[in-house]
């Protein structure tokens, strides 16, 4: 998981040195740090916070915020694709839901 907006993270932590990341465009960045971000989703009108740890704070990646399947599933997550969307789930239910919009 990153994220490119410092003022998101708590608890952040710098690193000693860089660590390398690969992007699905073929370019290397750097995260520069890693803490834990809050972000809030809309389940069925409802918002709920939720808490991700080990988030990298990669600041060169402009507006974007990369999810990394991954992640999510080391976290205990189960991640889902459909043809329009992808949902995340946790052990009580569907805590997220995004759907396809363009390309993206």
């Amino acid at each position: 998981m990153m994220m490119s907006r410092r003022e998101w993270f708590f608890d952040y932590v710098p690193f000693k040195l860089t660590v390398s990341i690969g992007l699905g465009d073929n370019r290397v960045t750097d995260a520069v740090g890693s803490g834990l971000v809050r972000v809030s989703m809309s389940i069925d009108s409802k918002m709920i916070i939720y808490k991700l740890c080990d988030v990298y704070y990669v600041h060169n990646i402009g507006t974007n915020n990369l999810l990394s399947v991954t992640y999510m599933i080391e976290k205990n997550y189960t991640v889902s694709f459909g043809w329009y969307n992808c949902r995340i789930l946790k052990e009580r239910g569907l805590i997220g839901k995004v759907t396809k919009r363009d390309k993206l």
